[in-house]
């Protein structure tokens, strides 16, 4: 059995009673003392991600742009220097391999963040379509990544990271110095609310965190990161994205520039866009219970799919649920057709447009 790698804050999360579970090989917290707590304090005030697990890739050359633009499914060519594309990489039958962030330094300078669990499977995919042998930095386990998630984000990243943080842009990042060292930080987050993801040196994380937390930021753990992103409708790999998922059946059809030229998946996507076989849904659940992934999805009691994610929204105060259902069924369905099996009992659902919540 392989130990998990562990983040440069590891020793803080022990330190500070985190409970540490294995996830996609690292040892993370998925809460401190309550995920309700957490949860609460990036909805009203502002909490703390350690994030460190997520790939970090780093691209250099003339030829980095062509092979972003090969290896992703949304348009590189539209970015701007130091702004931020959401995208997804997918293989030759247009299931995704991953969703990513894309950023843009300049011309020849490109980062990208990916997710923990598909860090190879992303780097596989780059070093095959790289005949052009732009230069990639894998540059995980040499920094950290911290989320600053919530309203009072922006003071505290103010006061105490940059003071010109409020001048970059929803969906930008600016390169600086932090105490000597480059650093990154990007207006971006997975919790619905304003914020910031900060990558900086390892060496440097745990006494950075620990300011932050002085401060005033709360440390949130997984758990609250998984209910803050699902009252925000956004989805997660592994729930809403697989390989057996393509983006159109994801809801993520926005993303995807078949115009653009040659891309991993792109002819069957294009296929796929005339006619996708299912779609994903909210759902708020009558009974006080969640339902979870894999729970059937029933239409006038019959089978027409099958949650992704559910559980209970503190927000709201009402189990929600996503879900993908087949296509070719009317959707909405009139009201009182939508129900849930959990576990053998059949619960009644309401239809609701994503996201379940949206800050002011």
């Amino acid at each position: 059995m392989n130990t998990p790698k562990t983040t440069p804050l590891h020793e803080w999360h022990k330190a500070h009673q985190g409970r540490l579970v294995d996830f996609a090989g690292w040892s993370m917290p998925v809460q401190y003392h309550s995920i309700m707590v957490e949860h609460e304090a990036v909805r009203t005030k502002v909490g703390l991600f350690d994030v460190s697990h997520m790939g970090r890739l780093e691209f250099q050359g003339e030829q980095a742009m062509d092979l972003l633009q090969r290896a992703t499914v949304n348009d590189v060519n539209l970015l701007g220097n130091n702004q931020i594309q959401y995208s997804l990489i997918c293989d030759d039958l247009g299931g995704t391999i991953d969703d990513v962030l894309v950023y843009r330094m300049y011309s020849d300078r490109w980062a990208m963040v990916c997710n923990a669990s598909n860090r190879e499977a992303v780097l596989e995919c780059l070093h095959k379509l790289n005949k052009y042998l732009a230069r990639i930095d894998d540059t995980t386990e040499q920094t950290a990544m911290i989320a600053i998630q919530g309203p009072e984000a922006l003071g505290l990243t103010q006061r105490k990271i940059d003071p010109s943080a409020d001048q970059i842009k929803y969906y930008h990042f600016k390169d600086f110095l932090y105490q000597g060292h480059p650093s990154r930080l990007s207006r971006t987050g997975y919790t619905g609310e304003d914020g910031f993801e900060w990558i900086l040196p390892a060496e440097l994380a745990e006494s950075a965190w620990s300011e932050l937390v002085a401060e005033g930021a709360v440390p949130c753990g997984l758990g609250a990161r998984d209910t803050l992103r699902l009252e925000a409708g956004m989805p997660l790999y592994g729930h809403e994205l697989s390989t057996s998922i393509d983006p159109y059946s994801a809801g993520l059809g926005s993303f995807v520039k078949l115009g653009k030229g040659d891309f991993g998946g792109r002819l069957e996507l294009e296929r796929i866009s005339t006619a996708p076989s299912r779609r994903r849904v909210g759902l708020i659940l009558v009974d006080k219970r969640p339902a979870r992934q894999g729970s059937i999805v029933m239409v006038d009691g019959k089978p027409v799919g099958e949650v992704t994610s559910g559980t209970f929204s503190p927000t709201l105060q009402k189990p929600i649920a996503m879900a993908l259902i087949e296509w070719s069924i009317a959707w909405p369905p009139a009201d009182g057709a939508v129900s849930v099996d959990i576990r053998g009992t059949v619960v009644a659902a309401e239809v609701v447009k994503l996201p379940f919540y949206r800050r002011k």
